[in-house]
């Protein structure tokens, strides 16, 4: 990436000269200022503004003899659509180019005809080459989302997928997963849906892809996603024995209240048994997008701060101690004392991988621990008396050796 701003222009001799200072594409197709310059998503791309049809053909050429883009997106569209055969001659050059696996679109772009539906034909014919998309207000009304659909579904290298405030439903969750589920066996790692109403029906949809033990998901946005009590409710579920998700990004969804808190804490850190706090989830580190926060209490946080180690194993040992002062060995009982020097020495790796200064005394637990197989076992501690048959024979021998002296 350039350090200073260049002009469409020098940028398009760059594009030409195949520089490979220019890897990240934003395309402009209206005039004036372009609005997504500054916008986070494409701070770091270089800005081309298309004036007129000829530009935009010849745009499409440069792109496809270009090895070094990575990265390209279009914004605005909607306000200056390029004609059909305007639109398949750029469709024509751009197609020639095999360094791109980064497209994003803003602005409202209509997937259901032009530039929008022929890019998503393109990448659905050649379904290696499309690793992340991301689009913005985009309109999928009038078969636009079927075409959306049809793409993921055969684009098998997919590996993020962000679709921020495009209208998607409930509903509309069911064929997004449906053309998505298997590619979790495969690439994909991070689905994003800020800002689309899916509610507690989305999450259902959703559920199928967490509950899948192959999935590779490692990030689920669903910030100011219409999400309530009942959509945490099916979304925990699925978690249960979900050991690879970081990141639940579930802010800026005021319907969500303490009930829906307390089933996520519960989800982190399950106190109701030792087995259970060691099954909890050990994997979700963060709930929030940005520097946003959620209504949690201090035990969630908690438990948020300890999932951040890569350590599980001192993950859960970790959150046992802190959850459960008193470690009751009587389940261990029908073992004799085969399990006490399991639980000393289980003990003594925790001491040494402490993540949370507050989980009490180790010392006072290895004692604690003894003293109820001593209680429960007394005669395994206490050394029985000599026996006194041993002692008389012992006597006898000494007796009868001194007479016959």
């Amino acid at each position: 990436m350039s350090t200073t701003k260049r002009t469409s222009k020098e940028l398009t001799q760059c594009l030409e000269g195949n520089d490979p200072s220019l890897t990240k594409l934003l395309i402009h197709l209206s005039t004036g200022d372009c609005p997504y310059r500054n916008n986070k998503n494409f701070m770091k791309y270089d800005t081309i503004t298309v004036q007129n049809n000829t530009e935009f053909i010849n745009l499409g050429k440069s792109i496809g003899n270009n090895t070094q883009l990575k990265r390209i997106a279009f914004c605005r569209c909607n306000r200056r659509t390029p004609g059909a055969a305007t639109t398949r001659q750029f469709i024509n050059g751009f197609k020639c180019n095999e360094s791109i696996n980064d497209i994003a679109f803003a602005s409202r772009i209509d997937f259901s005809q032009g530039l929008g539906l022929q890019l998503m034909n393109f990448y659905k014919s050649n379904n290696k080459s499309l690793r992340n998309i991301y689009i913005e207000t985009g309109d999928l009304r009038n078969g636009g989302y079927r075409a959306i659909v049809n793409t993921l579904r055969e684009c098998n290298s997919m590996i993020c997928i962000r679709l921020r405030q495009c209208g998607i439903t409930g509903k509309g969750m069911g064929g997004i997963v449906s053309a998505i589920k298997n590619k979790c066996n495969n690439n994909l790692r991070v689905i994003r849906l800020t800002k689309n109403p899916i509610g507690s029906r989305g999450c259902s949809h959703l559920a199928e892809v967490l509950h899948n033990p192959k999935t590779k998901l490692v990030e689920l946005g669903l910030s100011d996603c219409h999400l309530n009590d009942n959509s945490i409710k099916i979304l925990a579920k699925s978690l249960k024995k979900n050991n690879k998700l970081r990141h639940l990004l579930i802010d800026r969804n005021p319907d969500i209240t303490r009930i829906g808190n307390s089933r996520m804490s519960k989800l982190l850190c399950n106190k109701s048994s030792i087995n259970a706090t060691y099954n909890s989830n050990h994997t979700i580190k963060c709930i929030a997008s940005d520097n946003q926060r959620v209504r949690a209490t201090r035990n969630f946080r908690k438990s948020l701060l300890l999932n951040g180690s890569s350590n599980k194993n001192s993950v859960a040992k970790n959150k046992i101690l802190r959850c459960h002062e008193h470690l009751s060995m009587e389940p261990f009982f029908e073992w004799d004392l085969k399990v006490l020097p399991i639980a000393i020495h289980w003990l003594e790796t925790a001491r040494g991988n402490l993540l949370d200064g507050t989980v009490g005394n180790i010392d006072a637990r290895k004692l604690s621990a003894i003293y109820e197989f001593a209680r429960m076992m007394p005669l395994f501690f206490v050394p029985a008396p000599p026996k006194q048959g041993k002692k008389r024979k012992h006597s006898m021998m000494t007796r009868s050796r001194k007479k016959a002296v």
